[in-house]
């Protein structure tokens, strides 16, 4: 849901247009390679890996560590921002929006809570948003176990 509800500012055209569109294209693809990963995980479930197969699997878990929350938060960010824009022209708060936009990470979202004191469903939906992306990264991590096999010999 990267900017897809944003449109191309009325007016534009050319250059601008294909780099919203692009830009928009690179967050829907950012999120294949963890649909691959969970696919490679749901396969082999209850199912000896081959050496290949587990250093392959392996390489994209511990990767996947480190790209899960920065793709998480462009993409969550990006989206809050469309929010904040599409309330914009339809008529909120400043309060409303500057929640928005002051929460585009953990830090940012208990800040505002605090330094508005305001406490509502969409600050705590902005928080539980904030906490996902690591434990998100962390998931990769726990997909699949290593677990010792004995050899058909019963040794």
């Amino acid at each position: 849901m990267c900017g897809l509800l944003r449109q191309a500012p009325s007016g534009t055209h050319g250059l601008i247009r294909y780099l919203v569109i692009a830009s928009d294209a690179v967050c829907l693809l950012a999120a294949f390679p963890f649909l691959a990963l969970a696919g490679a995980a749901a396969r082999l479930d209850n199912r000896v890996a081959s050496p290949h197969e587990w250093d392959a699997i392996y390489m994209a878990m511990n990767a996947a560590v480190t790209v899960f929350p920065n793709v998480f938060t462009a993409i969550a960010s990006r989206t809050i921002k469309v929010v904040a824009k599409w309330k914009l022209e339809r008529g909120t708060t400043l309060g409303f929006l500057e929640q928005l936009l002051a929460s585009r990470s953990l830090v940012g979202s208990l800040h505002v809570l605090w330094s508005l004191r305001v406490f509502n469903a969409a600050g705590l939906l902005l928080v539980a948003l904030a906490v996902i992306s690591p434990l998100g990264g962390q998931a990769a991590l726990q997909m699949l176990k290593i677990s010792d096999v004995l050899s058909p010999r019963g040794c």
